[in-house]
């Protein structure tokens, strides 16, 4: 005999139980529209940036871009102010932005695409720089066009350094630049390739300033560029190239959440910084633009015509009374004397340690549902032998997810190339090393981590990484390959390292 199962019927009686549930019901459908339409319509952020962008005339400005765009939309109003008081404006393009299958699929009519399709399109998106930035002041002699990968900017940062492992597009499906204009005909699609274009046009140029992606640029191609601008300036000042000892650093940003808000053609309101940079260290700036310099910017947006068909909204948020751009220095490492953090899992050892990367937390859905893998800060220090690094998270650390850090040593003395120590940690206490011949090593005696309610501490020795005077660092959480959360790189000086002639085991 089979039972059929009923389920208990639940009967609201009396008039204020009815009117209390249709009031709960309202207010959750309430919040429901009221948080969809904050998401179709932001508010603006309402910090307002205490400094004003100031540039003396006569300066050589350098301004990098990672898109055919991003030029214009970040910084066009501080090139067109540039180009009028007579300052020598270069401007340099990483990609040809030819990976964006939306914009491809829509100037040919088609869903099935060819490699030659997306290298045409790359051409197209070339042209409609040129024509924004003379628009802007600048003449087409004063472009350069790098034409490395869409959308693999970040891979050659982290994975395809070496021109014996290059990339290859998924789009054109070519591991070479295939644009007969680029800087160098036919360059291989690896960071050290990249590296050396970048540094080629900084010592060409001799820029007094650079204007670059913000780290905290959501886009990986914007951040990683950031990255290879950062690491290209530094490369040179410890060659001794006197113009990169101490050039002016602008950083703009395109690619942040809902950022800028709100969308649409609003040429007489006002950008302001994220919220969620708000109180990172980043210093942030204004440059008013006058109204025939933001309807000049406005016009130079509309030049776009492959974008514009789809992200018009968006695209003309840019043309504002103002632009804003941010500033970040390197940082000292806390020296520490021998012994003083102890690796217990005591975090009052920290209490001398500011962090040196600040995250923003709570920026993203995903970040917000796994606070677990939202990142608050890094925290760096040295004493005569190790580096110590403090990551904290927003929530509790969790053995469903992976813990990395990356460090890039920074001395010539190490080494003819760049090396890169990855450092993961999967709670409760599995840790690998990858040291600079991509040899992984699983627990050992290199290094040492505690993991603790919101922290993990992780202590490294300076022989294992090179023992170098700098290192450029990052931070990101993921859980089965996907990205949770991913720190800023940051420059750190870490105080008294004695640079080593050779990696331990090499020849």
């Amino acid at each position: 005999m089979t039972r059929r199962l009923r389920w208990p019927r639940i009967e609201i009686t009396g008039r204020w139980p009815r009117v209390i549930l249709r009031a709960a019901l309202g207010l959750t459908v309430l919040g429901l529209a009221a948080a969809l339409y904050f998401y179709v319509f932001p508010r603006p952020g309402r910090l307002r940036p205490p400094g004003v962008v100031e540039v003396p005339s006569g300066k050589r400005i350098l301004v990098l871009a990672p898109h055919s765009d991003d030029e214009t939309l970040g910084p066009g109003g501080f090139i067109a102010e540039a180009t009028r008081r007579g300052d020598d404006v270069r401007v340099v393009l990483a990609t040809n932005g030819d990976g964006f299958r939306y914009a491809v699929e829509d100037e040919y009519h088609r869903l099935r695409l060819t490699p030659a399709q997306y290298i045409q399109f790359g051409y197209v998106r070339q042209k409609e720089s040129l024509a924004a930035l003379k628009l802007l002041g600048v003449p087409a002699e004063k472009v350069t066009f790098l034409g490395y990968p869409d959308r693999g900017l970040a891979r050659l940062w982290l994975d395809n350094w070496s021109s014996d492992k290059p990339y290859t597009s998924p789009y054109t499906k070519v591991a070479h630049s295939p644009y007969r204009n680029s800087l160098t005909p036919a360059a291989t699609y690896s960071g050290e390739s990249l590296l050396a274009d970048l540094e080629k046009v900084l010592v060409d140029f001799k820029p007094d300033v650079v204007v670059i992606p913000h780290p905290n640029d959501a886009h990986p191609d914007h951040w990683a560029l950031n990255a290879f601008t950062t690491y290209a300036l530094a490369d040179l000042r410890q060659k001794g190239q006197p113009f990169a000892q101490a050039p002016t650093v602008y950083l703009y940003l395109v690619h942040r959440g809902d950022w800028p808000a709100p969308k649409g053609v609003h040429l007489s309101g006002l950008l302001t910084p994220p919220t969620t940079l708000a109180d990172i260290t980043t210093a942030w700036s204004s440059l008013p633009l006058s109204s025939d310099v933001t309807n000049l910017k406005y016009q130079a947006i509309l030049q776009y015509k492959s974008q514009i068909n789809l992200l018009r909204r968006f695209l003309t948020s840019f043309a504002r009374a103002n632009e804003v751009f941010g500033q970040l220095g390197e940082v000292p490492a806390v020296s520490v004397p021998d012994g003083e953090i102890k690796m217990t899992g005591n975090l009052s050892d920290w209490a001398a340690v500011s962090p040196d990367i600040l995250d923003p937390t709570r920026d993203t859905i995903a970040r917000r549902l796994e606070g677990s893998g939202d990142l608050r800060a890094l925290s760096v220090a040295a004493d005569s032998t190790h580096i110590f690094l403090l990551l904290q998270t927003r929530r509790p650390v969790s053995a469903e997810l992976t813990y990395t850090v990356r460090l890039i040593p920074f001395d010539h003395s190490a080494g003819p190339y760049r090396h890169q120590v990855i450092v993961g940690v999967r709670p409760p206490s599995r840790v690998t090393l990858t040291n600079p011949f991509q040899q992984e090593v699983t627990g050992g005696s290199q290094v040492v981590v505690k993991v603790s309610r919101n922290a993990i501490e992780i202590s490294v020795p300076l022989w294992a990484i090179g023992s170098p005077q700098r290192v450029y660092l990052s931070a990101e959480t993921s859980v089965a390959n996907l990205t949770i959360d991913r720190m800023a790189w940051q420059m750190v000086e870490v105080e008294g390292g004695k640079a080593l002639s050779s990696w331990p085991g090499s020849e």
